[in-house]
């Protein structure tokens, strides 16, 4: 499966704030385009959940993605329909901790706005939230 459209994604380690990175959590920057700002920020929150869990985060303390490649194949409409929730499953392990200015512009090539914005993830509350459901290779056995 492809990544979403116009999605990125930039690890630093200095999130608004400066928080610390801890055990268990990813903090990075998510990058979406829409022509609405809304639209744009729920992109780049989508993009932040596809990275965790298929991708990971390079340079980061996920620099792989939660799921195995066999099970996402094997899974794909259960992550189809988890992604396509808005917000609605996936949210309880997302925080958005703010716009990031770095990231975000007018895109006047494609006459859409790109958002970046600072992101923390939970995977390890994920980790085990998929493991439960079946969604992903069981880890440490």
């Amino acid at each position: 499966a492809q990544k979403t459209v116009g999605c990125d994604v930039h690890y630093t380690d200095k999130i608004k704030n400066n928080v610390v990175q801890k055990d268990g959590l990813v903090q990075f920057v998510a990058v979406g385009v829409h022509k609405k700002r809304k639209k744009a920020q729920e992109q780049a929150e989508r993009c932040a959940m596809e990275h965790v869990l298929f991708y990971g985060i390079p340079g980061s303390n996920l620099p792989n993605g939660l799921v195995c490649p066999e099970k996402r194949a094997e899974q794909q409409a259960w992550f189809d329909d988890f992604l396509n929730k808005k917000r609605g499953e996936w949210g309880a392990f997302i925080s958005v901790l703010g716009i990031n200015s770095k990231y975000s512009k007018i895109r006047l090539d494609l006459r859409k706005q790109q958002l970046g914005i600072d992101v923390r993830v939970d995977y390890k509350k994920l980790r085990l939230y998929l493991e439960d459901n079946g969604a992903t290779c069981k880890f440490g056995l």
